[in-house]
Formats: C-alpha cells, sequence, structure tokens
C-alpha cells in the first residue's frame, strides 16, 4: 500500500511539474508577465491565508500549494527564456566582434 502511495505522490508531482510548464508557455504567449512579482506573489498565496484563518480545510491548502507551484514553476520558466535570450544575444555580439 505505501509503495501505491509513493508512485501516485511522484506521479502527481511529475504531472504538476508538465502542466505548469505547459501554462507558463500559454500564459506567456498571451501576456508579459513580470517574474519578480511572480517570485514575491508566490509565498503570498499560502502565507496570507493561514495567518488571516486560523482553520483551513485540508482541501483549500492542497488547492492553494498547487497555486503555489504552479507560480513557482512560472517564475522559473520566465527566468530560463530570460537566460536562453541574453545568451543568445551575447553569443551574437561575440560573433560580431
Amino acid at each position: 500500500m505505501k509503495i501505491m502511495v509513493g508512485m501516485f505522490n511522484v506521479i502527481s508531482l511529475v504531472a504538476l511539474l508538465l502542466i505548469g510548464i505547459k501554462i507558463s508557455n500559454l500564459v506567456l504567449q498571451k501576456f508579459k508577465v513580470n517574474r519578480w512579482i511572480l517570485a514575491f506573489t508566490a509565498p503570498m498565496v499560502i502565507l496570507i491565508p493561514t495567518i488571516l484563518f486560523k482553520n483551513i480545510s485540508p482541501w483549500v491548502m492542497n488547492i492553494l500549494i498547487v497555486i503555489f507551484s504552479i507560480e513557482s514553476i512560472m517564475f522559473f520558466e520566465i527566468t530560463r527564456k530570460v537566460m536562453n535570450e541574453k545568451e543568445k544575444n551575447l553569443s551574437k555580439l561575440k560573433k560580431r566582434y
């Protein structure tokens, strides 16, 4: 039984990562998102409800954790894309000189 629960957790984590990357790509195609705003608001999604409410349902907490995870994945995806663009621009600049 413990093995099944562990396998479910691993599969859920991989699915969350892949869904987060897909959502990140879809959002970035339509909007220009500031990555630092995402970095600041991601922990606030969990902190503010925890501070305001004493008893939070486990279902609500799980939903907040998923939102936090997706925002964090979006931050790292945006950072990765920015770094790739800077590398391309730097390599073009080096080739020119």
